[in-house]
């Protein structure tokens, strides 16, 4: 009996932890950010890559090229009439794209991480879109950046070229944590990206998604392998990468378009936004380009973090099994009495019943990140399973209270219907005795 009871109780909980992984997957692909979350991603990108400055998986400087367009701007009048407003100088952009037009073995890959959605109509501002217009004309390997209209559709922009959503920017005043890879029906920039270079497929099936086959999260913490300080000049600041404006370029191509050569070896993947401007972010690592954001979010599928593994599938799975099993039934061997009388204290049962809970918890969110790069929501499933353990121990309670007056009735005297036969006693239930007349007369 004893045996089929414990069968009983690791099934209960093996398909308890089951609903379990089931409402933390949908959680992780549907739910928002929670604060508790918030704070383990931080702590736990801050210990991996700025105190302890992990980074074997960062880029070589040769893979990657950075312009900047934060410096060749031009000014154009608003829609609405009310003054002008900046843009990027697109006759100097398309001087540089240009180069790379003339120079297709040169390059891997063009992200132009700039939304052209306004003509421009000052002076000259025909010439200069109708050359950057042909400039994307033909220009193979490249994609923009483009935003959505109310209906959620792409939005096709002034010029030619591929377009993909750029929806990265957090709430105002908050840190970006997440990045969404499909943003509604569309492909973000940085899965376009990956797609073109290494020919993947991500495609939404239903409410899960898959990548190359594979099950994948759609949401995914992104690890900044690319840091905003690794964009310094080398020589004096210790960065990584060259930040050079399109200026800078364009000098150095019509002085020497011979020193670009060595492009040919490498073939870097072109980054093209604004990067010390308009358009920076704060995340966990501090103020960040909105064009890293989508760099470090490529370098994630790269490496494969937006992947859901069967072990981590099983690393939760079980988690979740010895913490269902423990809030069903408890402890599976004997305690001593120390143990037991602790456990009734106050300070006992503050362990026991809400930091054991939380401590196990964070132990599982430390292990799915280290290994798997994915952070749990403790603070609902600690929430969850304390609810739980006050309604089993409500039941439980109330069962007792009904099973202690019957127990009671047999332990204090005999059935009614006892009472009708004869020689017993209602203070020794069932016990027969031979009562003897005494007469208290003499004589």
């Amino acid at each position: 009996m004893a045996k089929k009871r414990n069968i009983q109780g690791i099934l209960w909980s093996w398909l308890h932890a089951a609903v379990m992984v089931l409402f933390t997957w949908v959680w992780l692909n549907f739910g928002p950010t929670s604060e508790d979350e918030r704070l383990l991603i931080r702590a736990s990108t801050i210990a991996k890559r700025l105190l302890f400055n992990i980074a074997p998986d960062r880029p070589q400087r040769h893979e990657l090229m950075f312009i900047n367009v934060a410096h060749d701007l031009d000014l154009i009048p608003r829609l609405d009439g009310n003054g002008k407003k900046l843009i990027t100088n697109r006759a100097a952009l398309a001087r540089v794209l240009e180069f790379f037009k003339q120079h297709p073995d040169y390059y891997r890959y063009i992200v132009c991480d700039i939304v052209f959605d306004q003509a421009d109509e000052s002076e000259n501002g025909r010439l200069k879109d109708s050359l950057l217009r042909a400039a994307f004309a033909n220009l193979p390997r490249v994609v923009c950046a483009a935003g959505t209209n109310s209906k959620g559709a792409l939005n096709q922009g002034l010029f030619p070229g591929k377009k993909a959503a750029v929806e990265y920017r957090a709430r105002q005043g908050s840190l970006f944590l997440k990045f969404k890879l499909y943003q509604g029906k569309n492909k973000s920039l940085p899965l376009v990206m990956y797609e073109d270079i290494h020919q993947g497929k991500m495609a939404s099936q239903g409410l899960g998604y898959t990548l190359n086959g594979r099950p994948s999260f759609n949401k995914m913490i992104i690890d900044f392998r690319v840091r905003q300080h690794h964009l310094r000049d080398t020589s004096f600041y210790g960065g990584y990468y060259t930040l050079q404006t399109m200026g800078e370029l364009i000098d150095v191509y019509e002085f020497d378009a011979d020193i670009f050569d060595f492009m040919k070896k490498h073939r870097p993947i072109v980054m093209i936004g604004d990067f010390t401007r308009a358009d920076v972010h704060r995340t966990v690592v501090g103020q960040t380009a909105g064009t890293l954001i989508l760099l470090n979010v490529y370098l994630g599928l790269v490496k494969g973090q937006s992947i859901i593994s069967p072990f981590l599938v099983l690393l939760i799975w079980l988690g979740y099994f010895v913490l269902s099993y423990l809030t069903f039934y408890g402890l599976p061997f004997k305690t001593s009495n120390t143990w037991r009388r602790f456990s009734q204290t106050f300070f006992g049962k503050l362990i026991i019943e809400y930091i054991s809970i939380a401590l196990f918890l964070m132990l599982l969110t430390v292990l799915t990140y280290a290994l798997f790069h994915v952070h749990l929501n403790i603070l609902i499933m600690g929430v969850y399973i304390r609810l739980l353990y006050w309604v089993l121990s409500w039941r439980r309670r109330r069962k007792e209270q009904r099973h202690s007056p019957k127990q009671e009735q047999r332990q204090e005297g005999p059935r009614p219907s006892e009472f009708d036969q004869k020689d017993i006693s209602m203070y020794k239930p069932g016990k027969h005795k031979a009562w003897k007349k005494r007469s208290f007369i003499r004589g």
